[in-house]
């Protein structure tokens, strides 16, 4: 298992992801954050933050991702109880 990632930063916004940030890909009252992860992995979001149950892209396998209820440590154990 990789380690646990360090965060640099903390985003909902795509755009202002920076090497080392966790993006909250959540839904708000105008966008899905989901829509929008594959953005923050080119930014260099080393964590992304989702409802359980969102449909994911493939993702970096070196990207931890957690999704409220389940930590997914890469695109191999996606779906993976934590």
């Amino acid at each position: 298992m990789p380690p646990d990632p360090v965060v640099a930063g903390l985003t909902l916004d795509s755009r202002k992801v920076q090497p080392g940030y966790l993006f909250a890909a959540l839904a708000g009252s105008r966008a899905d954050g989901a829509t929008f992860i594959n953005d923050a992995v080119r930014r260099g979001a080393t964590a992304i933050l989702a409802a359980s149950g969102v449909v994911l892209p493939p993702i970096d396998k070196d990207i931890y991702l957690s999704c409220f209820n389940r930590i997914l440590l890469n695109s191999t154990h996606i779906g993976a109880p934590a």
